[in-house]
Parts: C-alpha cells; sequence; structure tokens
C-alpha cells in the first residue's frame, strides 16, 4: 500500500500507510522500525496532522527505552494537542 500509495502521490494515503506499517512494527515487537514509519510520516504531515506520527514516535521510544526521548516527544505532543482544532 505505501509503495503504491507513494507511486500515485497520493500524500494521505501515504501517511496512512506509513501509521499503519508502525502500529504493525510495534505491535510485533520491533520499535526501532516502528519509529522509522512515524518519522517518515511526521515529515510528510502538516500542522494538526502532525499530532497522530508525534504521539506514536513517543510510544516508540518507550518501547526502546529512550526515556528522554519519549518525555521529549510527549511534551511536543502535547503542544500540538493544545492548537489542534476537534470540533
Amino acid at each position: 500500500m505505501y509503495i503504491l500509495a507513494r507511486a500515485l502521490n497520493d500524500t494521505a494515503a501515504t501517511m496512512l500507510a506509513l501509521n499503519r506499517l508502525g502500529i504493525i512494527y510495534y505491535v510485533r515487537l520491533m520499535p526501532a522500525a516502528s519509529l522509522r514509519c512515524h518519522e517518515k510520516h511526521f515529515f510528510i504531515a502538516e500542522g494538526s496532522q502532525q499530532f497522530i506520527p508525534v504521539y506514536n514516535i513517543t510510544l516508540a521510544c518507550r518501547a526502546r527505552n529512550d526515556k528522554e526521548r519519549a518525555i521529549m516527544e510527549m511534551n511536543r505532543a502535547l503542544a500540538l494537542a493544545k492548537f489542534t482544532d476537534v470540533s
């Protein structure tokens, strides 16, 4: 799905595929691969779309036992959440 989305230059589908791949890697206890997917997702996302990859980066960092980065990323996620319109 990711390769097809990239080939079609479909940004939304690319972000969705990266998010799903990151979650699959996380569930399969592959936090380094999960982190790479969520970081790619973050660099593609804009504005309010950045909350999800940042939050997922936090989870991947916790799974890698990188507590300092997890705290930094969680603070960034909280800052993004303040400015995200949920209505």
